[in-house]
């Protein structure tokens, strides 16, 4: 459910900075502004599939699902620590951009429970 929530709101965040960003065309990088956009966008496309699929593997606990959930869990968290990095890069350390790496760990946390509870 925490995925579902942080990606809508990250994809609506998505569009308050595009938006945002071309008001204040004379302050922004628009290369930097596009990727980082660009690649949170896409993240939370990949999110929100991810916590439908994870809400789906509670109905259907199947080995396959829970390994499909696995490999969502590690892509969102390889995906999310290349945002951060980025975002790092181009506008400095940011808290926020560093809690937003709690949604992954969490994720992964939930899988690996789920999985030993399933299996038992």
């Amino acid at each position: 459910m925490l995925l579902i929530v942080g990606a809508v709101l990250s994809l609506i965040m998505c569009i308050v900075v595009a938006v945002g960003g071309n008001a204040a065309s004379n302050t922004f990088n628009f290369t930097q502004l596009g990727t980082s956009v660009t690649l949170a966008a896409l993240l939370g496309v990949f999110q929100l599939g991810a916590g439908i699929y994870g809400l789906k593997s509670i109905k259907n606990p199947s080995k396959e699902i829970l390994k499909n959930c696995m490999l969502c869990g590690i892509l969102l968290l390889v995906g999310d620590i290349a945002s951060f990095l980025i975002g790092m890069a181009a506008f400095g350390f940011n808290i926020y951009s560093l809690i937003g790496l709690l949604f992954p760990v969490l994720y992964l946390i939930a899988i690996i429970n789920y999985k030993k509870s399933a299996a038992e």
